[in-house]
């Protein structure tokens, strides 16, 4: 099988939810928040969800350092994804520091890189008027194991309104 045919069929898989070590043996759980309209997933043997304060972000723990948390945000600058993603960089990473992943898409972008003493993974989406962002951040020596988790995080965090 050729190469990119292989990364096809892996992507798809990892989408599915079905990609053999990446996700297996984990509880898959979903949140939903009704006041920010937005949705996804995350594991819940590896993240403990913090109770938010009505309008407040979504937060999660791990006991290894790492973290995420869910936010919305009113774009008053009515900033395009692209835009959007440049402004989130630098607040991430400052100005002289570039993220080592990035997408763009209509409506959605998402970077990795490291900041903050930390690998930084986000996925923001734009929603009628509104910034809703997922931020997961964990210690660079279990990027092997975090890499995988903020991927499939990234991947159901949906705006649901």
């Amino acid at each position: 099988m050729n190469a990119w045919l292989r990364a096809l069929v892996l992507a798809l898989l990892g989408l599915c939810g079905t990609a053999p070590a990446a996700f297996a043996g984990h509880d898959w759980r979903t949140f939903e928040d009704g006041y920010q309209n937005l949705s996804g997933c995350y594991p819940a043997d590896v993240f403990a969800m913090q109770p938010p304060a009505l309008g407040a972000p979504e937060h999660f723990t791990s006991g290894d350092g790492a973290w995420a948390t869910v936010s919305a945000q009113v774009n008053d600058a009515g900033l395009g994804p692209r835009a959007a993603m440049r402004a989130a960089e630098l607040d991430q990473f400052g100005a002289r520091a570039r993220p080592a992943y990035e997408s763009v898409r209509p409506g959605e972008f998402v970077f990795s890189g490291y900041g903050r003493g930390q690998i930084l993974y986000e996925k923001t989406i734009l929603d009628g008027g509104l910034l809703k962002t997922l931020v997961v951040g964990y210690p660079n020596a279990k990027r092997a194991f975090y890499n995988n988790v903020a991927r499939k995080m990234t991947a159901c965090f949906v705006a649901s309104g």
